[in-house]
């Protein structure tokens, strides 16, 4: 993913906070908040460029799998 997707996704996260409630829905608030957090962590990485935003997915050190790739290439 990239910065901005990143971005919109905690912010979407965190737009449902408001709507629980801390107590009885602890887990899902802390779900939220947690996925919000690592977006924005996330986000950071990449813009600080430590970590890779192209469209792909890590799957070990060093090794990303892109779109069209086969697995265990």
């Amino acid at each position: 993913m990239n910065i901005t997707v990143h971005l919109e996704k905690a912010a979407r996260y965190e737009a449902l906070v408001p709507g629980l409630d801390r107590d009885d829905d602890y887990e899902l608030w802390h779900w939220c908040m947690v996925s919000a957090a690592v977006n924005a962590l996330n986000a950071a990485l990449h813009a600080a460029g430590i970590t890779d935003g192209r469209d792909c997915y890590p799957v070990r050190s060093g090794r990303y799998l892109e779109p069209g790739d086969e697995p265990g290439s």
